[in-house]
């Protein structure tokens, strides 16, 4: 494939507080030339945060030039890479860092101007050239989709956790309880399901700083609060925070015509501390830390194309979400692999043909079971083959060549496993070179 010289990119024309109608689709934008240290990245899934949505009705509080490709969180594929780039080879999977001069440490001036969608041109594009010192090696164990979540909002609460170490450490060692704030009794399964302790509905209890207080061991109140409300809700987390401890501020999605005075933080004997976002370096533990615990994004199951930009941020400002909203930039890979491996108990069943288990059900009907399960979720077809061995096992292998129409690889796996349930079988599902 020739180096695509153009690319198609959407851009915030100019700023409109009632919708959206100020972001615009440009086709056959030229590229710059790759320099020396630059990555030539074709874009595969970029996932929104507030910050996206503010842009373009006004609600940004810090200044910045239209007009500008938007979006911070992406990955993508290294499709080209300079004569002095080192560590980023030609088919990397590689995500963008949020401001590309923030390489460890605290934050510089320099830093802060190099906020990708905002101060510079970000990632809702089909190509973008990036220094190699502003992209991150993906974790191996994430589909593009989930590492395209990583940018902001992840990094940003591993910065809150973790860039102060002596204060939050030992919190997180001693194992930390959890309590959400939600304004949706809808989410309050959800948030639990994800380790929350206790919810709060902020909008049944306004004064929900003392409420979520009261939650906690003697109603000291917390070691540690991520406030991203911002502005109108910096008092309740004043009120929730025990003394001594860290109040991190991470986002703005409220404002207010009153403000607490800086003295409450005085009052309170606490820390309070703005971020924004993470440097390289706390990426990459991150990073190190998701494939070493498997850690997986809350992503939504309504994944949006690149047309349907619009929709994406509608769809995220009505509040339709629970996990992060992700728009897929490139088209789906003509053609990925699924090995669904599966095993019984003993190989002499194998051998025989037969699982045994109460009706008798042989394991070319086993197989077979499998394969519609998968033509079911995935819209294709493939042949099952048994390969190779492990000890006292024989290993079922099948291969899948997926087409353009898939489903979900949550709902594939969920399927087999009712099947290995049933029948008594181990299984794993290994999913390689899809966007999914």
């Amino acid at each position: 494939m020739a180096t695509p010289t153009t690319t198609s990119a959407w851009s915030v024309r100019e700023i409109d507080p009632t919708s959206f109608n100020g972001l615009a689709l440009k086709e056959s934008v030229p590229l710059p030339k790759l320099g020396d240290y630059d990555v030539l990245v074709q874009i595969e899934a970029v996932s929104l945060n507030y910050r996206e949505l503010a842009i373009p009705r006004g609600l940004y509080p810090f200044a910045m030039s239209l007009p500008v490709v938007p979006g911070s969180d992406s990955s993508g594929i290294a499709v080209a890479v300079g004569p002095k780039v080192t560590k980023i080879s030609k088919g990397d999977r590689v995500y963008t860092l949020f401001n590309e001069l923030h390489q460890a440490g605290e934050i510089t001036p320099e830093g802060v101007g190099s906020g990708l969608g905002g101060a510079v041109d970000g990632t809702l594009r089909n190509y973008g050239v990036f220094p190699e010192h502003g992209l991150v090696q993906a974790p191996q164990s994430l589909s593009a989709i989930e590492a395209s979540t990583l940018t902001c909002a992840p990094l940003t609460a591993w910065n809150a956790l973790y860039g102060l170490q002596s204060k939050t450490v030992r919190a997180v060692a001693a194992g930390a309880t959890v309590v959400a704030t939600t304004s949706s009794n809808d989410k309050v399964d959800a948030l639990k399901k994800l380790g929350a302790s206790h919810v709060v509905n902020y909008r049944e209890i306004p004064n929900w700083g003392e409420a979520a207080r009261a939650l906690t061991p003697k109603g000291l109140g917390f070691d540690h609060i991520l406030e991203i409300g911002g502005a109108a809700s910096i008092a309740q987390s004043l009120k929730g925070i025990k003394l001594g401890s860290v109040i991190t501020i991470i986002g703005f999605l409220t404002s207010s015509d009153t403000q607490p005075a800086l003295m409450e933080a005085l009052n309170h004997l606490c820390i309070v501390r703005g971020i924004f976002v993470g440097s390289k370096v706390q990426f990459e533990e991150m990073n190190r830390a998701i494939d070493s615990i498997k850690l997986r994004p809350v992503v939504e199951s309504k994944i949006f194309s690149f047309e349907e930009v619009k929709e994406a941020y509608q769809y995220q400002w009505d509040r339709k979400n629970f996990g992060k909203v992700v728009i897929q930039v490139g088209n789906k890979p003509e053609a990925c692999t699924v090995r669904i491996y599966g095993w019984f108990p003993s190989l002499d069943i194998c051998s025989s043909d037969s699982a045994g288990f109460g009706e008798s059900i042989t394991v070319s009907s086993l197989l077979k079971e499998i394969e519609l399960v998968a033509v079911d979720h995935i819209k294709t077809t493939a042949t099952v083959i048994l390969d190779g061995r492990v000890p006292g096992r024989e290993l079922l292998q099948r291969d899948a060549v997926l087409g353009k129409d898939v489903g979900t690889r949550d709902a594939l796996l969920d399927k087999v496993k009712g099947i290995a349930v049933i029948y008594h079988i181990g299984f794993v599902v290994v999913v390689s070179r899809c966007l999914w």
